[in-house]
């Protein structure tokens, strides 16, 4: 699969209300996609992308397209996307919100573009 095919998997499968959970988390899911993505200090200039909630509050993460494609192309290499790919490219998401590996992960995971083996997300 390459990324355009993932990109129309993940566009299909994913919609606000959509669960990406993990079997220790719960209150994630999709909240909006196609979302103009703005933060100064993630350097997220308008990018379009998608709101997860996090909590039971409002607390959100925004994950922008860039980003899944970035870990997509990660979960392509025999290692796989993990935690320590994550936290190499985006290391300031990762020291604010550690959730944020898992959120992509599950994205990937629910889209059908990725599995977890336990140990890492496989494309």
């Amino acid at each position: 699969m390459n990324w355009n095919q993932a990109q129309k998997a993940i566009t299909d499968a994913l919609r606000p209300g959509t669960n990406v959970n993990t079997a220790r988390s719960k209150y994630r899911s999709i909240k909006a996609m196609n979302k103009l993505i703005n933060s100064k200090a993630y350097g997220y200039n308008g990018e379009s992308g998608f709101e997860i909630w996090i909590s039971d509050s409002s607390d959100v993460v925004k994950i922008p397209w860039s980003m899944l494609e970035y870990c997509f192309r990660e979960a392509k290499k025999p290692e796989g996307y993990t935690g320590a790919s994550f936290r190499f490219r985006y290391p300031r998401q990762a020291a604010n919100k550690p959730c944020h590996i898992h959120v992509v992960g599950r994205m990937l995971e629910v889209s059908g573009v990725a599995q977890y083996d336990g140990k890492a997300y496989l494309a």
